[in-house]
């Protein structure tokens, strides 16, 4: 009796282990938890990353980071990028950090099924022992049917939820309720492995990597061998005198949730990225170091900027037109010569089509407006009066004005930033004594203007009747690379910019209706300026998307994912370098 009660506690844990596993939701707890006054508590903004957790020494009374003591139970089966399987996501991590090396998540079905395997053979070998248990002796076709009596009264115990010796309907809808269960955890388990949306395509040395971020996994990589399906050949190739080989980018946009169009400076072409397979199907010829990419959603074109060469001597303005349509793609060199920017206003909830774009002319003081139907010049707005040599432009719908940055030859001669009127195209004149590239958020209410002589951002409102008025200026300190807009998630309508510095580890968060700033430390360094010599920002800061939760911004040889909701690092992914070209994919 003992040996039979033995062998039906095994049968009651192999049957709860079958029909549990892949049903639990893994958690993540990247933070300990927070002592009654979070401010005094040095661990609360503290990050350790994956694996690892934040401990308060007794000695010292600082923060330190170890490794994770233990995991959580839950059974979300999962390979790590050491061919190994695991139970969940915490133990690769913590294993990671225990052995001092980096593994990661992968999406292996040879190493998932492995695992399957392993533990089929753990159960087969534990059935295999029954019968010794049940007795001994020359097995014989009556003894087969004994063992088979055993096995069926031992699982008939054990859905006899109240010992009273009939199996009811109650107690088989629980077993009918726990595999439903089961098979649906599955399932969705199998349909996040084929889902392509809600991902972050990110591009660096290594080649492009898709990153899911609530999860912090990577559920794609593209390496830099990976050939292109058109022509076979490698998406990243050894060029001459570069070694060791890697992946060279500077732009990347989204093409209506269905391409991701990239730019590669170094071979003179941009690659076509198919997000449903997820794969690199075509490598589209431009002019030579294409560099600034832009999608213009209404006529459905790519426009790109090129330099001809380092110095950019010779740059040229090329469009791509049907860009989302499934066909062989071309760059349609356009008739505008001497082209250094372009400024296309962006759509929203309210702007769903734009009609005109604007261009600059290497070393002219004025902007160029282009009909976007028929690339034709449909005015020349001069700056002249200004002496300004436009570097870039903004646009808020609520006001109808533009906002050109003036080139600078130094920082302390800075000229003042212009408006301009869109309906008459006249240049009304220096908007005050602001300095520096304007960004407007997409409800067309604020306008957050860096200041890079004090380091400062001054901040702008429009009044839903056009007036726009002076509001503030930030108190925190920090220059500014890039920025970009997060609804905010404690005020209806109101809206949290992002700010990630270009020569420190520091991002701001700031709520725009109230003023209110926070400075998030400790990000690792970014790239050096002149390790990012494709204009713009050297560390981007990337939304996932107008409504989304999520942001990226990378580090020299690493990316962080950031909640934007709780302002804090949500975790790090390690080993990859230069990833400053990130694009955020939707709903696909």
């Amino acid at each position: 009796m003992k040996e039979q009660r033995e062998w039906t506690c095994l049968k009651f844990v192999i049957f709860c282990f079958e029909f549990y596993a892949g049903s639990s939701k893994i958690l993540y707890f990247l933070f300990p938890a927070a002592h009654s006054d979070a401010e005094e508590d040095p661990c609360h903004r503290t990050y350790c990353g994956r694996g690892r957790q934040c401990v308060l020494m007794a000695e010292s009374g600082r923060a330190e980071c170890v490794c994770q003591e233990k995991c959580r139970p839950s059974f979300v089966p999962v390979c790590g990028s050491d061919g190994r399987f695991y139970e969940n996501h915490c133990e690769v991590y913590r294993t990671a950090c225990l052995e001092r090396r980096r593994i990661y998540v992968v999406h292996s079905k040879d190493c998932f099924f492995k695992g399957q395997s392993e533990y089929n053979k753990l159960k087969s070998t534990l059935l295999e022992m029954q019968p010794k248990a049940l007795g001994s002796g020359e097995r014989s076709q009556q003894r087969d049917m004994e063992e088979k009596r055993a096995l069926v009264d031992a699982m008939f115990k054990y859905l006899d939820g109240n010992e009273d010796g009939r199996l009811i309907s109650d107690e088989l809808e629980k077993v009918i309720a726990t595999t439903s269960t089961y098979f649906h955890s599955v399932k969705t388990y199998l349909v996040k492995r084929l889902s392509v949306g809600n991902m972050f395509y990110v591009f660096s040395d290594e080649g492009i990597t898709v990153l899911q971020p609530s999860e912090c996994e990577i559920r794609r990589h593209l390496k830099r061998t990976e050939r292109i399906v058109a022509t076979y050949e490698e998406m990243c190739p050894k060029g001459e005198g570069v070694s060791p080989q890697r992946c060279v980018w500077s732009s990347a946009v989204n093409v209506r949730e269905k391409y991701v169009y990239v730019t590669q400076p170094l071979q003179s072409r941009l690659l076509v990225v198919d997000i449903q397979a997820q794969k690199v199907v075509q490598a589209v010829a431009t002019d030579p170091f294409p560099v600034k990419m832009l999608y213009d959603k209404s006529h459905d074109q790519v426009w790109i900027i090129t330099w001809g060469d380092m110095d950019k001597t010779h740059p040229t303005l090329q469009v791509i037109p049907q860009a989302s349509v499934g066909e062989v793609h071309h760059a349609i060199r356009t008739t505008f010569q001497r082209v250094t920017d372009f400024f296309i206003p962006p759509t929203n909830l309210i702007i769903t089509h734009v009609r005109f774009a604007f261009v600059f002319l290497k070393n002219e003081p004025a902007v160029h407006k282009i009909d976007l139907e028929t690339f034709h010049r449909v005015k020349t707005i001069s700056l002249k009066n200004y002496s300004c040599i436009p570097a870039s432009m903004a646009y808020t719908h609520l006001s109808g004005f533009y906002f050109i940055q003036c080139q600078s030859k130094s920082l302390l001669g800075a000229p003042a930033q212009l408006l301009v009127d869109s309906v008459t195209d006249t240049v009304i004149g220096p908007n005050h004594n602001i300095t520096g590239q304007a960004y407007v958020s997409p409800d067309g209410r604020y306008v957050v203007t860096p200041d890079p002589r004090r380091s400062k951002l001054t901040v702008q409102t429009v009044s839903f009747q056009g007036e726009l008025t002076l509001n503030q200026e930030l108190d925190e300190s920090i220059s500014v690379s890039d920025m970009v807009f997060q609804p905010s998630f404690t005020e209806s309508n109101q809206h949290m910019l992002v700010a990630a510095s270009g020569s420190g580890s520091d991002l701001l968060f700031a709520d725009l209706s109230s003023g209110r700033t926070e400075v998030l430390r400790s990000l690792k360094e970014p790239l050096a300026a002149q390790a990012w010599p494709w204009g713009g920002a050297n560390r981007v800061i990337v939304s996932s998307g107008l409504f989304g939760q999520y942001l990226v911004t990378p580090s020299v040889e690493s990316l962080f994912i950031l909640d934007g909701k709780q302002r804090t690092p949500h975790c790090e992914v390690s080993d990859i370098k230069r990833a400053n070209t990130v694009v955020w994919v939707g709903e696909v």
